[in-house]
């Protein structure tokens, strides 16, 4: 079964995501200019604690 938030790296331009969600919260976190967030959602490997900080975006 896919999920957002199943473990498995994946690389979009050139940049390593532990998993989906991380990468859509990065962009989405980049798209409203919130570079403190990006950072917090990069610096986790929890994909739970990704999308929380994300939603705060």
């Amino acid at each position: 079964v896919y999920s957002q938030w199943a473990m498995r790296d994946i690389e979009i331009d050139g940049i390593i995501y532990n998993c989906n969600e991380q990468a859509m919260m990065v962009e989405k976190a980049s798209l409203f200019l919130d570079d403190y967030a990006k950072k917090q959602i990069m610096a986790s490997k929890n994909p739970a604690v990704q999308s929380q900080l994300g939603l705060n975006s």
